[in-house]
């Protein structure tokens, strides 16, 4: 026998079997095995070969046993796997806890194979397999597998916990017992469910969502082993949810704190879930369905949302978020404190609305008058302002406000006081006051009817009684300012006092240069599509020609005036259907132009601006540039808009637009020279007449190089250098909002702009920075710049804002930001008219504005995101299904359906720049009901679910803006199979792009809870339901039959006979018995209630008729499960007839005949 080339030693020969000693071949080969014989005078010859035929195994290894789990008391074979395996090799079994136990060897399979047997009397428990073997040399040799044997005991259950647990899933449960093994699985309510074998005694498992039943009964658990055998808990686990935030723990925390740790409260809680408080994620959150408690590092003070959002993995990941409105104030170590209030006069005799300002306000913050706490108090986010209503029956004179909580208190007594007669009469409205040349002139509003009205100077001393409709003052004075007092008065009531301050101002606003002119009749239409004209902004002019008159021999026609620097020239009519001209000469120089042009805007769209280019002709230096005209309301009448023009660097109607300076910092004039304006609309659909300007009907031709003949458009051209401008408006942000508590929605915005004073410096009307670059200090540190002009605020500016939200429209006159009250959430226009109180001249910017809560997280969608809708879809409760149904019935009443969403494009939340709203074909609404498969939230749209759309915002092209979604009835949306009749379902309001087939659909808040038609409505019985739209409820009728009664024939009775003449019983025919039963049952919220049943019966049985009134019949209340239908029992027993008698007397009246 050779091996590998090298002759074995022989161990046993025979004519049948040969024996070689292999134990000198290392681990490894596959090796060659071959016979050989010696044959004399030639030597070893090949008799036979088995090439690659021997493999040594080794070491000694144990690598697994099967099977690896068996059951406690039986006795079984088992094949251990490993290598290095001999016949000789030993096996036993050691735990710490029993100690050794040996086991018989069976069949020797070979070296990586053998077959064991261990029995019944091995206690249970979890055992090392170990092989023993005689090392060469003398010793033994000894491989252990750990764990490698599970003994087990039949399967037990201790306990399952927790028994509650989110239906957002995410949720480990443990099962204590016995009897587990590697195999063991766990079956919710009859479905297997991910399960970790931790020991015998433990498992580990996680229940899946559960999104289209967050609220479960109780369900069973069952664990199952294919060994040990399986055990069931009734009753074992709950879900929870939909989920919410329902309180906090603590609501008053300060800043100063170096780590904040809340408790919060609410339901379908996950381990782990993430909570964000004014954009900082907990750092640690732990707890259970219902409760959390989470660690926050620092945060900014203030009154914040608490947004919590659980992420349901699966192949499309979806997020719930669940917020507790103003649930945290981070309030600064300070004391709160009062500054001013407004009104500052309030009525004794009603209610009256009050805005406190001040500053350290938190929610917890009392608001008292003369010592008496008020309970309908609201605070604004940012602690500054309080909302409170002030009770009646308060004492008149001045009275104390104080502010306090647990940081301190402060308090103020002259800045409120109690008048008993203010209830009933408005005080006037200032509107304008002036002094100027030696006069203040002071000009109102009555808004009541008054008898007199009372002028009072600063101290209080009676200046002037006028009577009831004055509306003008004037006063002769020297001084500079002059403050007075103005109050409306009747025979029986008085107003409060309204001050007025007329200050000395200077006006030398210039006439136009060709002359006013009273609007033509004629339109002009400009349409869109034309491009934007390509500038270079801030280049310099170079030398200015000392006098060019001589270049203009226009300015010497007759009938031409020199009017400041201006020369006459006819505004001119190209005529195009995209552009309009204006022509105009400069004699000098000038830093500022107002261009005032009278037109309205008829359409809008993403885009469109009216734009006016500026094109030096003559000398013809190259000099262009390029500004916007303001945007007044789609549909407002023709009217003056101005717009003051300087060299820039940007569009002047930019919010960050400054003046062009030279190198030695002097503003960049207008260059002197001849000068075309064209008029255009930039964007827009070139078919589209986007403005509409009015005509100068004097025909003055203009000789203008480019600037064609009459009709001329009406535009005035003045020149502003060396003179106070008024501001150019660029917007108007909104900068924060508060919902009051029953005083619906106050937004601060601020006003955008520049103006210009008599030195030619520009200044910012807000104190806003709109446009910051990154500068470095004298230190060589890093700091923050403002590109925008400095702020200055100007006495002689007066600000009134008008908001078109009711009729007649509401007028606020206040400095560039206000607060302004709003009915609630939605979209306003917006107007802010600025007067120069010195000269009456006034601007006037209009923007319709949509007013939202920008606080929570807006964008989440590609490319729209839908928000806020209202009202709240889980609040929304109904039947769908009820139009079509078999059967004979019918249904009256329409159960409508409508909402309001803010619709949000993406580019809002990641851009700076212009971002498109969506318009009415960009996107569309549906109902969907969810239910969870495939590991994933699904969504399976309702056939019928068509909602009509409307655009609350048709003027508004940027950013977010409200929609209004309607639908008729609720009933015409069909069911579905998964939908039930007797539990809620989840379907949700869902919102998508259009368009594409990429866009997938988006749910819109929490569900609305969805029934399916009751099963009984399609039984064929006749039925009849309603809606009741003032109770929000259905109604259903269901009757046995279309006669409220159905007829069951019975067999004809035979005659019976006494045996005797003439007695006995007749037989009868015709017998019939009728039974009927009128069912009525409401469906309130997501509650059936059986109303009270109505049973008949009645027919004719042995000539006997059955009749008599109905029989009501309440509903059936107990034992009912939670998914049983209303129900009722009706039974009806009746004795057709009974009669005893005695037989001698049966016997005489047979006799008797």
């Amino acid at each position: 026998v050779w091996i590998d080339g090298v002759p074995a030693s022989i161990v046993f020969a025979s004519t049948t079997l040969i024996q070689a000693d292999t134990s000198a071949l290392p681990i490894g080969g596959p090796y060659d095995l071959e016979i050989r014989r010696f044959i004399l005078f030639t030597g070893w010859v090949l008799v036979d070969a088995a090439p690659a035929s021997i493999t040594v195994s080794g070491p000694l290894v144990v690598s697994n046993v099967d099977p690896a789990v068996i059951l406690q008391g039986t006795t079984q074979p088992l094949i251990v796997h490993g290598a290095g395996f001999r016949e000789v090799t030993e096996f036993d079994l050691f735990s710490p806890a029993t100690g050794t136990w040996s086991v018989d060897t069976g069949t020797f399979v070979d070296a990586t194979e053998r077959q064991i047997y261990v029995s019944g009397g091995v206690p249970a428990g979890v055992y090392a397999v170990r092989a023993t073997d005689n090392a060469p040399g003398g010793g033994s040799i000894v491989a252990s597998l750990a764990d490698g044997l599970i003994i087990s005991p039949p399967l037990s259950v201790a306990s399952f916990s927790p028994q509650e647990v989110s239906y957002l899933g995410q949720t480990t449960c443990t099962v204590l017992g016995g009897g587990f093994t590697p195999s063991s699985t766990v079956w919710l309510d009859g479905t297997a469910i991910p399960t970790l074998f931790v020991s015998t005694t433990e498992l580990h498992c996680q229940p899946p969502p559960s999104l289209e039943l967050p609220t479960s009964p109780l369900l069973s658990v069952t664990v199952l082993d294919p060994i040990t055998g399986s055990v069931t808990i009734p009753d074992a686990m709950r879900y929870r949810g939909p989920l919410a935030v329902n309180h906090n723990d603590d609501p008053v925390v300060l800043a100063t704190d170096p780590m904040l740790q809340i408790g919060l409260d609410g339901d379908g809680f996950v381990p782990g879930m993430t909570v964000e408080i004014a954009g900082v994620m907990a750092s640690v959150v732990s707890g259970d369905v219902t409760h959390a408690e989470a660690t926050f590092p620092s945060l900014p003070v203030g009154v914040h949302d608490i947004v919590v959002s659980v992420t349901v993995p699966g192949e499309s990941p979806w997020t719930v978020t669940a917020t507790l409105a103003d649930g945290i104030t981070v309030a600064a170590d300070s004391v709160p404190s009062i500054i001013a209030v407004e009104p500052n006069v309030v009525c004794s005799d009603e209610p009256t609305p009050v805005l406190i300002v001040g500053a350290n306000l938190i929610p917890e913050t009392d608001l008292s008058l003369g010592g008496v706490v008020l309970s309908t108090a609201a605070v604004s986010r940012d602690g500054t302002n309080l909302y409170a209503t002030i009770p009646p029956g308060l004492p008149t004179g001045p009275i104390v406000l104080e502010v306090s909580d647990f940081r301190g208190s402060s308090a103020v007594s002259d800045i409120l006081e109690v008048t008993g007669t203010c209830a009933t009469l408005l005080p006037p409205e200032e509107l304008e006051a002036a002094r100027a040349y030696g006069v203040a002139r002071f000009s109102w509003h009555n808004p009541e009817p008054y008898d007199f009205i009372d002028i009072f100077d600063a101290s209080g001393v009676l200046v002037a009684t006028l009577p009831g409709d004055t509306t003008q003052f004037e006063l002769d004075t020297t001084a500079d300012v002059v403050e007075l007092e103005l109050q409306g008065r009747t025979v029986s009531a008085i107003s409060p006092v309204v001050a007025a301050k007329a200050l000395a101002h200077d006006c030398e606003y210039p006439p136009p240069h060709s002359g006013a002119a009273a609007p033509g009749g004629l339109d002009m239409a400009l349409r869109g599509g034309h491009a934007p004209a390509d500038v270079i902004r801030c280049e310099s002019d170079g030398p200015i020609i000392p006098s060019i008159r001589e270049h203009f021999p226009q300015a010497d026609r007759p009938g031409s005036a020199t009017i400041g620097f201006i020369f006459p020239a006819a505004i001119a009519h190209l005529i195009t259907r995209d552009e309009l001209r204006i022509g105009f000469t400069l004699d000098e120089p000038v830093e500022r132009l107002e261009f005032r042009a009278f037109y309205q805007r008829i359409a809008g769209d993403f885009g469109v601006s009216l734009r006016g280019r500026l094109v030096q002709v003559f000398p013809a230096d190259g000099f262009v540039d390029e500004f916007t005209f303001p945007d007044p309301f789609i549909g407002a009448p023709k009217a003056f808009h101005e717009v003051t023009y300087y060299r820039a660097t940007d569009d002047v109607s930019a919010p960050d637009a400054q003046a062009c300076v030279d190198a030695s910092g002097e503003v960049l004039a207008i260059p002197a020279g001849e000068y075309r304006l064209e008029i255009y609309t930039v964007g827009g659909d070139p078919a589209v007449p986007y403005y509409l300007f009015a005509d100068d009907p004097r025909d003055r031709e203009s000789f203008i190089a480019g600037v064609p003949c009459p009709p001329y458009p009406l535009v005035e051209v003045r020149d502003l250098t060396g003179l106070r401008t008024l501001p150019n408006v660029t917007a108007v942000v909104v900068e924060e909002t508060v919902q009051g508590a029953g005083l619906g929605v106050a937004a601060r915005v601020s006003a955008r702009g520049t103006w210009f004073d008599f030195d030619g410096d520009e200044y910012s009307i807000d104190p806003y920075c709109d446009s910051r670059f990154l500068a470095t200090t004298l230190l060589g540190t890093l700091t923050i710049g403002c590109n925008d002009p400095p702020y200055r605020p100007n006495d002689s500016f007066q600000f009134s804002w008008t908001v078109h939200s009711e009729e007649p429209a509401v007028t606020k006159f206040d400095g560039p930001e206000p607060w302004l009250q709003l009915p609630s959430w939605g979209c306003y226009k917006i107007e802010l008219t600025i007067t120069d109180l010195a000269c009456g001249t006034s601007r006037t910017f209009q923007r319709d504005v949509a007013i939202f809560d920008a606080t929570g997280d807006l964008c989440d969608g590609d490319p729209f995101s839908f928000r806020y809708p209202s009202p709240k879809p889980s609040t929304v409760e109904g039947i769908v299904g009820l139009a079509g149904l078999p059967g004979s019935g019918s249904f009256q009443g329409e159960r409508p359906l409508e909402f309001q969403v803010l619709v949000v494009p993406e580019c809002y939340c990641g851009s700076s720049g212009p971002c498109e709203a969506a318009e009415l074909g960009d996107i569309e609404f549906s109902l969907a009901l969810g239910y969870f498969a495939l590991g994933s939230l699904q969504y399976a749209t309702l056939s019928g679910s068509t909602f009509t759309v409307e655009d609350l915002c048709p003027d508004v092209f940027e950013g977010p803006k409200y929609f209004h979604l309607s639908m008729d009835d609720l009933g015409v949306v069909g069911t579905h199979p998964l939908l039930s009749s007797s539990q809620p379902r989840s379907v949700y309001l869902m919102g998508r792009a259009t368009g594409a087939s990429t866009h997938p659909w988006r749910p819109i808040g929490a569900p609305l809870r969805i029934f399916s038609p009751p099963e009984v409505l399609s039984s064929g019985a006749p039925w009849e339901g309603y809606f009741d739209p003032e109770a929000v409820e259905y109604g259903f009728t269901v009757k046995s039959d279309n006669d409220s009664v159905k007829t069951f024939p019975l067999p004809d009775t035979e005659s019976m006979s006494f045996g005797l003449v003439d007695a006995g019983i007749e037989p009868t025919t015709g017998n019939v018995f009728d039974a009927g039963f009128s069912s009525a049952f409401t469906l309130n919220g997501v509650n059936w209630a059986a109303e009270v049943g109505v049973g008949l019966t009645g027919g004719d049985v042995m000539d006997n008729l059955i009749g008599g009134a109905p029989d009501v019949v309440e509903g059936v209340e107990l034992p009912r499960l939670p998914d049983d239908p209303p129900a009722w029992e009706y039974c009806s027993n009746r004795t057709l007839f009974k009669q005893e008698f005695s037989q001698t007397l049966f016997e005489s009246i047979i006799y008797a005949g």
